[in-house]
């Protein structure tokens, strides 16, 4: 980084050492599968991940998002919508991160393209219920956490208030969080 790259934050660089901060980004579409990248070349090599990467000094997190995803798939995010966020440490490669998670607000007619072949094998879309078990385990525990088959009780009230808060005041009125709560609502009906 030169000075003139990103003036302000010269003093950052050498600082003691902490943890990285990623950003994932879960593309949905109407079928219920998401997006999952074959890791190559670094750490979780060989591992199932979603779309993402490093954020940089400066940055925000959904230019970060929008840099990471047409960077790695060619997809045009238009937005993103906050979710959760995962701390890893990762003692056997002395790593460290934390990991901001978001869904994409974007034009599902996009397919993603194999843009950065030296960190990923291949692009393919997985049902929800069906991601493969060797999944990068930051990726992992964010679908666990937040799409996982809801129980009755507290879980299925929060999402459905979350939902009711959250897409009927905020104005996000994208269909993939609602078809999402649908599924969910849906799946636990049938219990």
């Amino acid at each position: 980084m030169t000075e003139d790259q990103k003036p302000g934050f010269e003093a950052m660089v050498n600082k003691p050492a902490t943890p990285k901060v990623g950003v994932g980004i879960l593309f949905w579409r109407k079928d219920m599968t998401i997006l999952l990248g074959k890791r190559k070349g670094s750490h979780g090599s060989g591992q199932w991940s979603l779309p993402g990467g490093h954020m940089e000094i400066g940055e925000s997190y959904v230019n970060c998002c929008k840099r990471e995803a047409l960077e790695e798939t060619g997809i045009v995010v238009d937005d993103v919508v906050q979710t959760t966020f995962t701390n890893d440490i990762m003692r056997d490669e002395k790593l460290h991160y934390v990991t901001l998670f978001f869904e994409a607000i974007w034009d599902e007619k996009q397919e993603p393209e194999l843009r950065e072949p030296d960190y990923c094998e291949e692009w393919a879309w997985f049902p929800i219920g069906s991601i493969p078990e060797e999944t990068f385990e930051p990726t992992k525990k964010v679908l666990q956490h937040f799409y996982r088959r809801p129980k009755p009780g507290p879980l299925y009230r929060v999402m459905m208030e979350w939902d009711i808060f959250h897409m009927g005041n905020t104005g996000y009125t994208d269909n993939n969080g609602r078809r999402l709560l649908a599924s969910l609502k849906e799946l636990y009906e049938k219990e």
